[in-house]
């Protein structure tokens, strides 16, 4: 099981190099609720972390810090610095993660995903399952909070458990409403199986095959997606070329990198997605449907 979460933090650690550079990091010494305006880290300054005042992340919330005392190492929240940069305040536990001045926050890479996620179709599809009794005399089925696109199959159970195909099965496209035709028993089991645009994430907490309702192997392919999306800021950051400090790092990193490595990305992303999706239309091929 993989969540939102998960893929954030490995698409971070990816763009990071998996340890090559790192952002300034320490962690909560007490926990704090979505109103409070001071917050304790275990320590401001060292070599390898710690934290300054600006923009610190904490789980998927911005603050904006405005002072830090370097004795207690308290850090006090400047006036409307929580939920900074339209995320959300909330409670953080003790010795949660606090990074200064990410790279690449947590909401961003959320963003991101939920931008590939929302590009997928028709490319990729998600699919459910809807299990309900059949009805007589009704003929018409409600798939709940559901929207399908089509039905992949439609099947029926008879009393010694084996399963039925009907195809006389139709989508209203206006309403969802499922219109199904065909000798079944009233009472028995009935399973729908349909292809539905795939969903986007509501937060880190959430499954990704049970939110999105795309298949486990098409991760990557949204965490590449958002890789794609975020490359580009290496260059984005570095547009004032003619500073000293630009001239100096573009002979240890040429212009246009960002670009390259989004090029690449763009390409790795096509090739996944192209593979998906044969092997989703493998494995639901058309069928001859009888109209009604």
């Amino acid at each position: 099981m993989s969540t939102a979460g998960d893929m954030v933090t490995e698409v971070v650690q990816a763009m990071h190099g998996y340890g090559q550079t790192t952002d300034r990091t320490t962690i909560l010494s007490n926990a704090i609720g979505p109103t409070d305006m001071t917050f304790q880290v275990d320590y401001v300054q060292s070599t390898a972390g710690g934290v300054v005042a600006g923009i610190v992340e904490i789980d998927n919330e911005q603050i904006m810090v405005a002072s830090i005392d370097q004795t207690s190492n308290t850090c006090t929240v400047a006036n409307g610095g929580r939920g900074w940069n339209g995320t959300t305040p909330a409670s953080h536990a003790q010795y949660t993660k606090v990074i200064s001045k990410p790279k690449f926050p947590r909401f961003i890479v959320l963003q991101m995903m939920n931008e590939v996620i929302g590009s997928l179709y028709p490319d990729l599809f998600g699919i459910g399952t809807y299990t309900t009794t059949v009805s007589f005399p009704q003929y018409t089925y409600t798939i709940p909070g559901v929207h399908p696109l089509r039905i992949l199959t439609c099947e029926w159970q008879d009393p010694i458990q084996q399963w039925h195909s009907i195809r006389a099965v139709s989508v209203d496209q206006f309403d969802g409403t499922v219109r199904i035709l065909g000798s079944m028993m009233p009472g028995s089991p009935l399973r729908l199986v349909y292809a539905v645009e795939p969903q986007k994430f509501t937060s880190e907490a959430d499954d990704f095959v049970t939110q999105t309702l795309l298949p486990e192997s098409t991760k990557d392919v949204v965490m590449l997606g958002a890789m794609m999306k975020l490359v580009p800021s290496f260059d984005i950051s570095r547009a004032q070329n003619t500073s000293v400090e630009q001239q100096s790092r573009s002979t240890a990193v040429p212009p246009n990198t960002g670009i390259n490595l989004g090029t690449y990305l763009q390409r790795q992303f096509q090739a996944r997605l192209s593979n998906e999706h044969d092997s989703l239309r493998y494995l639901y091929r058309p069928q001859i449907r009888r109209l009604f």
